[in-house]
């Protein structure tokens, strides 16, 4: 599930090599989740290289012990100011705003009302060739570190992120692959994997994997000390996904149940944009999210730091809509997620079991996907099911197929990447081939009755 439009610009050092941020969940274009972090516990999630959140948040425990994996702690519930540092980009209309003799305070107090302010920027006057007045400028998104800048500053409005828990499992390794992404971790004496894959597969074999907008998190845990421990595993993903704000309001579900998996949750922008309004944007703000998952999976949508503080404190919520009955978030007051936890005892012989016996699917859909000469095109999977309900459950069921396939095209393609130039060079290459991949979006056109590969830029 990993993508980038643009390899370059934040980067780790790991090794020889620049190591960039790593995706998460990276299926389409507009479905983007990476951790700049060199850990995956290192620091919220985010939309990639111009900082906005995607959200995304798992912790294990292991026999009630606490764990963070995913995401970082639980922030500040004030304002974080950064001076002398500037917040380019995701400007509300109408900016900048004059203030004649203002302060960066006046700017802030002027975002503070808002619902669709995340974030202010302060312009000092007569620096550096600004005007004499002051401006300021209202955000929809801020990233956590801006660009140095003497003449900016700006600040970042308290939003509920993170996960309420300093204590983290020891990430062991981490393995960047074509199609997938590896993580190992030890949470105390449990010993933890974590895979995300995008089925990014070429050939008759992969189109239909590739074809359905979603991502997958299958764990598998293991005894490393020789004696039974209980693991219970939360993941939750925010609306961020498919809002421009964390003001936004939102609307969210649950679909009846299918036989065989757990029942599938959804959330979508309670005011989206038309698709006109969003094409000069990287976000989608009129999508709809969907998880689904394996059916020992449970599953609901609730409050973030209400779930997250009880699942540390003692373990999985009950299923089902634990936020507002009424089908409707309230900006300021909440903040809807979708959520899956699972629970597995694993055996004093070491051998792995799998969390919820299979994955956690996270879809979009968002339709049309993209106008061409002014004719919308559907996305592809709309000609294999009927609903993205329908379309994210596949995912769920159709996933050990699809797992095997992508693990056989991961070890041919780094295989050949191995033999021609080592570690660093099959590093670059499995990066370069998601770069490749992940601006494409496979679409259907009913004029032609074809199937179309659309690339959203080049980068």
């Amino acid at each position: 599930m990993h993508g980038f439009h643009r390899l370059g610009g934040l980067c780790r050092w790991f090794g020889g090599v620049p190591s960039p941020e790593r995706a998460a969940f990276r299926a389409i274009t507009f479905f983007s989740v990476w951790s700049a972090a060199d850990e995956l516990h290192g620091e919220v999630t985010s939309w990639g290289p111009n900082g906005d959140t995607t959200e995304m948040t798992a912790t294990v425990r292991i026999d009630g012990a606490p764990y963070r994996i995913m995401g970082a702690a639980s922030g500040s519930d004030q304002w974080q100011t950064r001076f002398k540092s500037d917040a380019p980009g995701s400007d509300l209309p109408g900016m900048p705003l004059i203030l004649k003799d203002g302060t960066w305070q006046d700017c802030q107090a002027l975002c503070e009302p808002n619902a669709e302010c995340a974030g202010w920027a302060f312009g000092v006057p007569r620096c550096g060739g600004d005007p004499p007045e002051a401006q300021c400028w209202l955000k929809s998104s801020v990233p956590s570190q801006g660009v140095p800048n003497e003449c900016r500053d700006y600040g970042i409005r308290p939003t509920p992120r993170g996960t309420p828990t300093n204590s983290t499992a020891q990430q062991l390794l981490v393995d960047v692959l074509p199609t997938r992404t590896v993580y190992a971790f030890r949470a105390g004496p449990v010993a933890l994997n974590i895979t995300f894959t995008t089925p990014f597969v070429p050939g008759k074999d992969g189109a239909e994997a590739w074809s359905r907008d979603a991502s997958t998190l299958e764990a598998t845990a293991a005894s490393a000390d020789g004696k039974q421990h209980r693991v219970e595993l939360y993941f939750d993903a925010t609306g961020d996904l498919v809002t421009a704000s964390a003001a936004a309001p939102l609307e969210y579900g649950q679909y009846d149940q299918t036989p065989g998996v757990a029942r599938s949750v959804w959330l979508k922008p309670a005011l989206p944009q038309t698709f006109d309004a969003m094409q000069s944007q990287d976000r989608v703000t009129f999508a709809r999210l969907v998880l689904a998952a394996s059916a020992q999976w449970t599953t609901g949508v609730g409050e973030a730091q209400q779930l997250r503080r009880r699942f540390v404190a003692s373990g999985a919520p009950p299923p089902g809509i634990s936020v507002n009955a009424s089908g409707a978030s309230t900006p300021g007051s909440d903040n809807p997620v979708l959520w899956a936890a699972a629970v597995v005892d694993v055996p004093a012989s070491g051998d792995g079991a799998k969390v919820g016996g299979g994955p956690v699917a996270v879809a979009m859909s968002f339709d049309p996907t993209f106008l061409f000469f002014g004719r919308p095109l559907r996305p592809h999977w709309t000609t294999l099911y009927d609903t993205p309900q329908d379309m994210a459950e596949a995912v769920v069921t159709n996933h050990p197929a699809v797992s095997a396939l992508c693990a056989a095209y991961d070890a041919n393609v780094t295989s050949q990447l191995q033999a021609a130039g080592g570690d660093d060079y099959r590093l670059v290459g499995s990066l370069a081939y998601r770069q490749s991949w992940a601006s494409t979006t496979p679409v259907f056109d009913a004029a032609s009755g074809e199937r179309w590969v659309m690339l959203k830029e080049i980068s």
